[in-house]
This record gives C-alpha cells, structure tokens and sequence, in this order.
C-alpha cells in the first residue's frame, strides 16, 4: 500500500476499521489507489455517514422532540 495511504489509515481509526473488516479493500487500494474516493464512500455508507442516513437521524429525533412536545402538552392538561 501506498505511504500516504498508509499515512491517511493511521490518522483515521474508523477507516482503518473499515478497511480490517473488508479486506477486499487492501487488494483494491494496492492495485489501484486511485480507487480511494470509492473505499471513503464504501466507508461512510458502512458507518451511516452520508446526507441521507444524517437526513434520516434528523428525522428521527424531530419526532421524538415532536412526541415528548406532546406528552408535555397532554400532562400540562391533565394539571390544569
């Protein structure tokens, strides 16, 4: 593998996970280095790091703001 590759894994512990975990990658990056944009996408795919799993996150915590909201209103009510 190329030093700077290697370089880059060192300074990135979640790449360096991803890359033990598929090691099709060390094939693919020694044949061809220029193929590491595909293995940082791979990556971020594996760990949910792209806009539309980051999407999906807001998305999940805005309903449960939207129901604790709720459960709030409901027990403000139930009080009055």
């Amino acid at each position: 593998m190329r030093p700077e590759l290697s370089t880059w894994l060192q300074q990135h512990p979640d790449l360096s996970f991803y890359l033990h975990t598929h090691p099709e990658w060390y094939i693919t990056l020694r044949r061809t280095p220029d193929q590491w944009p595909a293995f940082k996408k791979a990556a971020d795919e594996f760990f949910e790091r792209t806009w539309p799993h980051k999407l999906q996150q807001i998305h999940e915590r805005l309903g449960m703001a939207s129901m604790l909201f709720m459960l709030m209103q409901e027990d403000q009510d139930r009080g009055s």
